[in-house]
């Protein structure tokens, strides 16, 4: 009849906005790729990215961070990502990611301590520095094939915090750093000394 509204049961509301939750992901992802894939653009760069394969197997960390961790959309963004780059001729490398962020990007020890989830330090050297961007330098050392012994600063590249390197193909096929903070309007962490 006229006027009467279709009654919807508890399960099709639940559904509906589980529906509009990854569609609302799935777009902010396809946002973040597109920005990604310019960026490489002006600058000419390959893309680097952690390899995420495995995270969430045998890594029971309770509830609330199993809850997290499962969540979080790493091979969906990693899919887009690589897709939308092929489309522009970008080329897309991802970087194992174990033991980067407890190895030193300054001296390659892994006599390191992390108290505070966002810092890291290191007992050789002395380093105190933010942990992503310990573990994006780590990271960005491996896609430039680097000893992870070797300072980053070797290559002449610079890790905007708390991002990973970009990363150029040169004309004679090496790898080479894309930016510095200067070119991205960033500067490095307190406390972190100049790469």
């Amino acid at each position: 009849s006229i006027g009467k509204a279709k009654v919807r049961s508890g399960a099709q509301v639940i559904e509906r906005l589980g529906d509009k939750e990854s569609r609302t992901v799935e777009h902010e992802l396809y946002q973040v790729a597109n920005e990604l894939v310019a960026r490489a653009r002006e600058r000419n760069a390959v893309i680097v990215f952690g390899d995420m394969t495995g995270l969430r197997f045998d890594n029971d960390k309770g509830r609330y961070v199993n809850d997290k961790t499962h969540k979080m959309p790493y091979a969906k963004m990693a899919n887009i990502l690589t897709y939308k780059a092929h489309l522009d001729g970008r080329e897309c490398v991802p970087v194992k990611e174990y033991d980067t962020s407890v190895t030193c990007w300054r001296c390659g020890s892994q006599n390191t301590s992390r108290e505070v989830q966002g810092r890291v330090e290191c007992h050789d050297c002395g380093l105190d520095d933010n942990g992503d961007k310990n573990g994006s330098t780590n990271i960005g050392k491996r896609a430039v094939g680097k000893n992870i012994q070797s300072p980053l600063s070797t290559v002449g590249a610079v890790v905007a915090q708390p991002e990973t390197q970009v990363v150029l193909k040169g004309t004679n096929g090496e790898m080479e750093p894309a930016n510095s903070p200067e070119d991205v309007g960033l500067t490095l962490s307190e406390g972190s000394p100049r790469l």
